[in-house]
């Protein structure tokens, strides 16, 4: 069984997707922490194939979206990357309040790796955590996106100097508060 719903404080609200384990479950969660902006995209599917098989071997999963994010509440011009991080805690503190699970896998996939190790203090029970291609540091994954950036600017010659300036700002099309950086 697969459920979709939110939860979280009104105006706060995360999206998440609860995978119900198959058989005998394990008595484990495993909540999966995505990646962030095109890498999302490009994860979905997959992401969603992992859950569906943990889901198949008796694991209770649980994956979301971050605030600011897909279907979650609030806009990411208002969000930080602290208030990630505490997500990733809510959601495994409503993965374990749906589940009743013992023990907490985390899966974290480029920044949300990143994030998950952020998260780690703050949650008990853990058992396995998978890091997939994490992002060593928030300062350096930054640069990669202006990189992106740059090289993008450099293929379109029919931007304009007021366009080019604004679009320059961008992390790989996205734009982040000052906050957020």
């Amino acid at each position: 069984m697969i459920e979709a719903f939110f939860f979280g404080e009104d105006g706060n609200e995360i999206f998440g997707t609860y995978h119900a384990p198959g058989g005998m479950g394990t008595g484990a969660l495993t909540v999966i922490c995505p990646p962030l902006l095109a890498e999302y995209m490009s994860t979905q599917v997959a992401l969603r194939e992992l859950a569906i098989s943990l889901s198949a071997a008796g694991h209770h999963v649980l994956r979301f979206d971050y605030r600011g994010t897909g279907d979650s509440a609030r806009d990411i011009a208002d969000i930080s990357a602290s208030d990630w991080v505490d997500d990733i805690v809510s959601t495994v503190n409503e993965g374990i309040d749906i589940s009743g699970a013992t023990s907490v896998n985390l899966v974290g996939v480029r920044v949300g790796a990143l994030l998950l190790c952020k998260a780690l203090p703050r949650i008990d029970n853990v058992g396995k955590v998978v890091l997939w291609d994490a992002v060593k540091d928030g300062a350096s994954y930054l640069e990669a996106l202006r990189a992106i950036t740059r090289r993008l600017l450099e293929r379109n010659p029919f931007l304009r100097g007021a366009e080019r300036k604004i679009a320059a700002q961008d992390y790989a099309g996205q734009e982040f508060s000052e906050r957020m950086v």
